[in-house]
C-alpha cells in the first residue's frame, strides 16, 4: 500500500547548531543571489540589446532562465529549513520538487547540445549559418528540448509515485532527490534502477558525445585554415 496523503519527509540538511545554521543560511543565500543576479543580468542585456538577438544569444537567454528556475527548486527550501528549523516536507511538495528539478535539469542538458550544434554550424558553415540556424529552427530546437525534458521528468516522477513510504520518512539530503527516495522506499527499485541506467546513457553519454563531436569538428575546421589570420 502506498500511503501518499499521510506520508511526510524529514529532510536532513545538516546536523548543526543554531549558529552554524545561520552561517549555512548566509552562505546559501549569497550563492543564490549571485546566481540570480548573474543570470538576470544576462537575460536583461540580451532582451535590451537588439544586436544580441541571434541564435547563440537566444539559446543563452533560455539557458540563463533555466538556471534561475533550476536552483529555485532547491535552494529556497534549503534556506527555509535553515531559518526555521522545520525539516518536514509533504509528499506532494516532495514529488513536485523532484519533478521540477528533473525537468529543468534535463532541459539544460538538451539545450546545451543544441548550443554546441549552433556553434558547430557557425564555425564550420559560416556562409550558410543564417540559412541553417533560422528563427524557426532555433524555436524548434528549444521546444524539442522542453518536450523531451517534460517526457523524461514525467516518466521518472511516475516511477517515484510507485515507491512505497510509510509515515514520517527521513531523507539524508537537502532536497527530494530520487536516489535518496529510493534508499528509503519499501518498493523493489530494480526496474527503476534499470530505467535510470538507460536514462543516464540517453541524457548523459549521448549529449556529451554530440557536444564533443561538435568541438572536434570545430577544431578540425580551424586547423584546415592555412592562414594564421583566418585561424
Amino acid at each position: 500500500m502506498n500511503i501518499t496523503s499521510e506520508t511526510e519527509f524529514h529532510i536532513f540538511t545538516f546536523s548543526t547548531s543554531e549558529n552554524e545554521s545561520i552561517i549555512i543560511l548566509t552562505f546559501v543565500l549569497l550563492i543564490y543571489l549571485v546566481i540570480l543576479s548573474g543570470n538576470l543580468l544576462v537575460t536583461s542585456l540580451i532582451s535590451l540589446d537588439h544586436r544580441l538577438h541571434t541564435p547563440m544569444y537566444f539559446f543563452l537567454y533560455i539557458l540563463s532562465t533555466l538556471d534561475i528556475m533550476y536552483v529555485s527548486t532547491t535552494l529556497p527550501k534549503l534556506m527555509y529549513i535553515c531559518h526555521t528549523g522545520d525539516h518536514v516536507m509533504s509528499y506532494t511538495s516532495c514529488m513536485a520538487q523532484l519533478y521540477l528539478y528533473l525537468f529543468f535539469g534535463d532541459t539544460e542538458c538538451f539545450l546545451l547540445t543544441s548550443m554546441a550544434g549552433d556553434r558547430y554550424v557557425a564555425v564550420c558553415f559560416p556562409l550558410r549559418y543564417s540559412l541553417i540556424m533560422s528563427k524557426q529552427v532555433c524555436v524548434l530546437l528549444a521546444f524539442s528540448a522542453l518536450f523531451m525534458a517534460l517526457v523524461n521528468a514525467s516518466i521518472i516522477t511516475c516511477f517515484a509515485y510507485s515507491l512505497t513510504f510509510f509515515g514520517l520518512v527521513d531523507i539524508k539530503n537537502f532536497f527530494c532527490e530520487l536516489k535518496a527516495l529510493m534508499n528509503v522506499s519499501y518498493y523493489n527499485t530494480l526496474s527503476l534502477k534499470t530505467f535510470l541506467i538507460v536514462d543516464s546513457i540517453i541524457l548523459g553519454v549521448i549529449p556529451s558525445c554530440m557536444i564533443l563531436a561538435s568541438y572536434i569538428g570545430i577544431i578540425y575546421s580551424i586547423l584546415k585554415i592555412k592562414s594564421p589570420g583566418g585561424r
